[in-house]
């Protein structure tokens, strides 16, 4: 400043010309990570799975429908497949048993195009697979029409495939709805997110005895699983979910 006081002096008229200067605060220090370990670099598919999604998570409103299923007729299903020499797996039969489900609930074999939902003519069911690239999603083509034993043919080879790094990218396009099966890690239950642009995911766990009340009192040990499907909010809702749900449980 420069004074206009005697002699240069400042004075208090000389301050009251000056606006006084914002307090300084010091930004927070980062503090290093004091550990240490290998870093290793996200596949390219594993970035594109986060980053798909990521999107579907903010920008999806999920509603998830959780039921209590009897496993009774998957089990003697499949347990009658293996007497016939078949290698059947939970997941085959709850592929085409929710297949057969989508083919009455059109709205949820669908996809979001904008401000329109299409309903998907055909019927072509993901499942998630974990491969040594991580997360992959094949497509079992036209699945309603297809039988347990075809179905069944159909994941052998795109399982093998996605662990191979084999599969092209038909295999893993064109899909319409996708299950996510954690029972093979003992999962009892649990919730997915949606594959953009479809509407939603069902999420399957372990098959379990447990204890279950009967209409007549009795209590019963048997085999079941809990289903838990998540569905855009802005095309499915709670109600027809409970209902897309309820059947496959019949």
């Amino acid at each position: 400043l420069t004074g206009s006081g005697p002699s240069g002096r400042i004075v208090s008229a000389d301050l009251t010309k000056v606006a006084a200067p914002a307090p300084t605060v010091a930004a927070p220090k980062a503090m290093p990570f004091a550990g240490t370990g290998e870093a290793v670099e996200l596949t390219r598919a594993q970035q594109i799975t986060g980053e798909r999604l990521t999107a579907s998570y903010q920008q999806i409103p999920h509603i998830h429908i959780g039921m209590h299923v009897s496993a009774v007729w998957l089990k003697q299903f499949r347990d009658g497949y293996a007497i016939e020499g078949k290698k059947i797996s939970y997941n085959d039969l709850m592929l085409k048993a929710t297949a057969k489900t989508l083919v009455e609930f059109p709205r949820v074999n669908s996809v979001l195009e904008g401000k329109q939902v299409r309903h998907m003519a055909e019927i072509n069911v993901g499942f998630a697979a974990d491969t040594p690239k991580g997360l992959l999603v094949p497509v079992v083509k036209g699945a309603a029409e297809k039988s347990v034993e075809e179905i069944a043919a159909d994941t052998v080879r795109l399982v093998d495939g996605a662990h191979m790094g084999t599969l092209n990218p038909d295999d893993l396009s064109g899909g319409t709805f996708t299950i996510s099966n954690l029972g093979m890690f003992g999962v009892s239950q649990f919730t997915a997110i949606i594959n953009p642009p479809q509407v939603a995911i069902l999420a399957v766990g372990a098959i379990e005895q447990r204890v279950v009340a009967q209409g007549n009192g009795a209590i019963v040990v048997q085999p079941q699983l809990t289903l838990n499907l998540a569905a855009d909010h802005r095309v499915v809702d709670g109600a027809l979910a409970a209902r897309f749900v309820g059947r496959l449980k019949e």
